[in-house]
């Protein structure tokens, strides 16, 4: 098993797109035409992340995701991005491993993590 997509509601579909393609290098492809807004952001040619737009986001699921992750990014161009754009971030060793974790919020104020490096099993 492995994570296809994480889906993000938004009533901010342009900044949210904006986000994920200058900050974090993602790439607007194929969506099905839905009934609704929105925008499916590409890495390798799959689309992770799938955002929808709706104005009322009251009425929708009442679970919480503290964060999701992503690993094998370009550390030097992630960081010259969010520099350029001005997006703050954390940056930390991860303890025990050789690998490092940035830590970012997208204009929604969703969480994500990028792992450089590589974790034990």
């Amino acid at each position: 098993m492995r994570l296809d997509h994480v889906n993000i509601v938004t009533n901010n579909l342009q900044k949210m797109v904006a986000f994920y393609t200058k900050a974090l290098g993602f790439k607007t492809g194929w969506r099905p035409n839905f009934n609704v807004d929105g925008a499916w952001l590409y890495q390798d040619g799959k689309p992770l992340i799938h955002l929808v737009e709706q104005s009322n986001q009251g009425h929708k699921g009442t679970g919480r995701i503290e964060h999701f992750a992503f690993s094998g990014a370009d550390k030097k161009i992630i960081l010259q991005n969010l520099s350029e754009i001005n997006i703050p971030y954390n940056f930390m060793d991860i303890p025990g491993t050789d690998a490092s974790s940035l830590n970012v919020h997208d204009p929604d104020g969703n969480h994500i993590e990028i792992i450089f490096g590589v974790l034990p099993n």
